[in-house]
């Protein structure tokens, strides 16, 4: 089944990008925020939206815009207008503990020679190239 990545999902990921960057474990931020840790897990995952309120409260405890949380996603101010298809396991992947570190990692790759030297060798090990 293809599906499309939700905003939920989306908003999630950044989160959890966000929060990294800050060095807060899931457990400060939720002291900070006043909830528990499940719950910053359930927003990471994109399996709780998180509501208005609580995305600004969070965006001042990570001393970022609101917007911060919507950056790359597609149909987003400047971003491309079409949506991004992907099958049900890539969304799963993208959302994972393991999906989220690895393309944490990789965004953080400065663009040029080295990041296309690591693209080339995943396609390689995943037997795409």
């Amino acid at each position: 089944m293809r599906g499309v990545i939700g905003v939920d999902a989306h908003v999630g990921v950044r989160l959890r990008a966000l929060r990294e960057k800050r060095q807060l474990t899931q457990q400060e931020l939720g002291r900070r925020a006043d909830v528990r840790y499940q719950q910053i897990q359930k927003y990471e995952g994109g399996k709780n939206r998180i509501a208005a309120s609580r995305l600004f409260q969070l965006a001042r405890i990570l001393e970022v815009p609101v917007s911060a949380f919507f950056e790359n996603m597609p149909g987003f101010e400047g971003e491309t207008r079409h949506a991004v298809r992907v099958t049900a396991d890539l969304e799963a992947f993208a959302t994972s503990r393991e999906g989220v570190e690895l393309l944490t990692s990789y965004v953080r790759i400065p663009i040029g020679p080295r990041r296309r030297e690591v693209l080339r060798l995943i396609r390689v090990l995943g037997g795409t190239d």
